[in-house]
């Protein structure tokens, strides 16, 4: 549904909605509809339901993809995030991260948190932005990243790896620091040295829910499932 305020230039020829039991996780749930789905499009876009096109990644879409040649599996898109109506730059833009694939290329990498679709060849980046834009109330953004943090630390236990773009970053230097250390550095690297602090109050605000807060939420679920398994 296209509303007022967010219309783009995209034309809907049939839709149908697909209801299947959740089974504990996205990424479990994304492979499902992968691998049962009667998908006819040679190209597959996957948006979360508080994410949008602008019309100039449209556009752009509309122009390349009939050229790219069949080496070409995925496409890696830019995100853009934006807070209480304002755009949050600085530390958090541009997020690039593979949404358009292949049909029969392409498939989740079956992480509990922080998934990605993973190719069976190579990618391009396009320069378009699409835009992660949540409308929820504050509560029920908090309450869902509460859940979040208890998969992620289930993920980190597991060792499970990311396979985004910042995966390394992630893995290869925040996970060797000092643990409930971890997220006043990561929000003193995004809020003071990216500069997302000074960008706007909806950034500041922002960058200290989503770098500091939910990563201590993280640290602690970690702490907690950790002690569950020193008490067995």
């Amino acid at each position: 549904q296209e509303s007022d305020q967010h219309s783009h230039p995209l034309h809907v020829t049939s839709f149908s909605a697909v209801f299947h039991t959740w089974p504990g996780n996205q990424a479990a749930q994304f492979q499902w509809s992968l691998d049962h789905l009667q998908i006819e499009s040679n190209w597959i876009l996957r948006l979360d339901a508080d994410e949008y096109l602008t019309p100039e990644l449209i556009e752009e879409i509309k122009e390349r993809l009939p050229q790219l040649s069949e080496d070409i599996a995925g496409v890696v898109l830019r995100r853009r995030h934006i807070w209480r109506e304002a755009w949050v730059k600085r530390g958090m833009y541009p997020t690039r991260i593979l949404r358009l694939f292949r049909r029969g290329r392409g498939r989740s990498d079956g992480k509990l948190m922080d998934e990605h679709v993973l190719v069976d060849g190579e990618t391009v980046e396009f320069q378009h932005d699409f835009v992660d834009h949540s409308l929820i109330p504050l509560s029920e953004w908090e309450s869902k990243h509460r859940n979040y943090a208890r998969r992620e630390a289930q993920s980190v236990l597991a060792g499970e790896k990311s396979t985004g773009a910042k995966g390394c970053l992630k893995w290869c230097y925040y996970h060797l620091l000092p643990s409930f250390a971890r997220p006043a550095i990561y929000w003193f690297r995004r809020a003071i040295v990216a500069g997302a602090y000074f960008e706007s109050p909806e950034a500041r605000d922002f960058t200290w829910r989503h770098a500091f807060w939910y990563r201590s939420l993280v640290e602690s679920e970690i702490k907690r499932l950790k002690e569950m398994g020193r008490g067995k």
